[in-house]
């Protein structure tokens, strides 16, 4: 006897679309939330995703906030009267700076103003990163102080977010009547792999 094959279909309940709404929306969710995490935890990363995006203008990036300088904190000033070994006085403003904002800084410079009352006697543009003790500042002639007081702390500066430089500026052979020394950012510049 010949036996015969049959196939029997299961009647399966079927999907409801609220069902599969609620899956998608659940899916939608998480992958926006694990992205907003990832996002405001690597300031890096998210430079980078808003430069690649080119809707609805050219890419653009955090570095080129017109905030920057806004985002810089500058605290912890004094300043003091040294002799210099060819005796002459000198102002010394020190200072320091913190990055509040999500790109690292290859620059900062400040400018201190010296002003008897609301005169100004003399100006002082300066690099920061680099902090020499007041010893040593003693030891060096009017010229030198000049000299350092110019240069540029080099290729290895860099201010990551959230973390602190020493800045130093200097007004060799400024005479002591000096009452009062305002200082503020007037630069700082975002590593060259934020421009676009």
């Amino acid at each position: 006897m010949a036996t015969r094959s049959s196939t029997v279909i299961l009647k399966r309940r079927p999907r409801t679309p609220i069902a599969t709404a609620f899956v998608l929306l659940t899916a939608l969710c998480s992958a926006y939330g694990l992205t907003t995490l990832a996002l405001s935890f690597n300031h890096a990363l998210a430079d980078s995703v808003l430069a690649a995006i080119p809707a609805p203008g050219p890419a653009r990036s955090l570095a080129s906030d017109p905030a920057l300088l806004r985002q810089l904190r500058v605290d912890d000033a004094k300043a003091y009267f040294i002799v210099s070994s060819d005796h002459r006085r000198a102002l010394v403003l020190e200072t320091s700076v913190t990055n509040h904002g999500s790109v690292a800084l290859e620059s900062v410079v400040i400018q201190a103003q010296a002003s008897l009352g609301s005169i100004p006697q003399a100006v002082s543009t300066t690099h920061c990163g680099r902090n020499v003790s007041p010893r040593l500042l003693r030891r060096l002639t009017t010229d030198q102080l000049l000299v350092l007081r110019d240069l540029d702390p080099g290729t290895g500066f860099l201010l990551r977010p959230q973390d602190k430089t020493r800045c130093q500026a200097m007004f060799p052979a400024l005479r002591p009547s000096v009452e009062n020394v305002s200082y503020r950012v007037v630069s700082a510049r975002p590593l060259p792999r934020h421009h676009r």
